[in-house]
């Protein structure tokens, strides 16, 4: 989970002078992002999230890209990050492209990168529920 911070309006910070963290949320899990930035995307198409990571990069039957279509703007891509924040018309996409015929009731799994695996595979080795998880009770 990802920590949000928030100005309780009581000036409370911590050592690096921003507010301290007072909850948790997800949204970072269903961002795509790259090595070399800080930057992420967050894709809103709802069947995006049934596309999941193929743990074997061999398995994954599409693949994420930027946009080849018109309405694509390319020169987002050269932005600074404190300059995405004004609207500047389309934007950019991305699209998700099968590598094969996909069929009816496959899983569509895309590789995530080393990155990502080697990531995971160190949360799910030292996770531990939060204490009060044991009373949880999903939507």
């Amino acid at each position: 989970a990802f920590d949000i911070a928030e100005d309780d309006g009581g000036g409370a910070v911590d050592e690096d002078g921003t507010p301290p963290p007072q909850r948790k949320q997800l949204m970072l899990n269903y961002c795509y992002g790259h090595p070399s930035t800080t930057a992420v995307v967050f894709p809103y198409a709802p069947v995006v999230s049934y596309i999941n990571h193929a743990d074997d990069p061999s398995a994954a039957n599409a693949f994420v890209r930027w946009s080849e279509k018109s309405k694509n703007d390319p020169t987002l891509w050269d932005t600074a990050l404190d300059e995405l924040d004004e609207p500047t018309g389309y934007g950019l996409f991305m699209e998700f492209v099968a590598k094969r015929d996909i069929a009816e009731g496959e899983e569509v799994l895309i590789d995530y990168g080393p990155e990502w695996r080697n990531a995971w595979y160190e949360h799910a080795a030292n996770w531990k529920p939060p204490p009060g998880s044991e009373e949880y009770v999903p939507a």
